[in-house]
């Protein structure tokens, strides 16, 4: 069953008694954004959501899905959306990379054809390599954290 996150970030505050200016200023989002997302003209990004579910006492988790999640959970979640963050800016650099691929068939005079497309090459393989040991790291960090690695056993992890 999908969750109305607008509906429940309102449900929430209305809860804590509090106006959405009230909501506002303890979370440091605009008053104006608050009632957009509650009445789902907009979709709060993950740090907002981040915001809004602290200055509310809950976790992110519950206001995407109405439900609580165990400490474990959350903390999974949490390390889950830090790995999809390294993600998105390594795809925002092969996204740049891309955008602003040179015209090989005319190289620069001083550079051999050959030699420029070894280089986008070997910088091609080089983003693939990130993103796999990305991957590999935080699917190790996950796999370790689920229900049996105290916080600081996490943090440790992740130094």
């Amino acid at each position: 069953m999908a969750v109305d996150v607008g509906a429940k970030i309102r449900e929430l505050r209305e809860e804590r008694k509090l106006t959405q200016e009230d909501l506002a200023r303890r979370s440091g989002v605009a008053r104006n954004t608050i009632s957009r997302f509650e009445t789902s003209a907009r979709v709060p990004s993950i740090d907002m959501l981040e915001k809004l579910a602290a200055a509310l006492g809950v976790g992110p988790s519950e206001l995407l899905t109405g439900a609580s999640l165990s400490p474990a959970e959350e903390r999974s979640v949490l390390y889950l959306r830090g790995f999809l963050r390294q993600v998105r800016d390594k795809s925002r650099t092969a996204r740049f990379a891309l955008e602003n691929t040179p015209d090989f068939t005319a190289p620069p005079e001083h550079i051999d054809a050959r030699e420029w497309l070894g280089q986008w090459g070997a910088f091609m393989a080089q983003l693939v390599t990130n993103a796999e040991t990305i991957a590999v790291d935080w699917w190790r960090i996950l796999g370790l954290v689920q229900d049996h690695a105290t916080p600081e056993e996490e943090k440790a992890l992740l130094a």
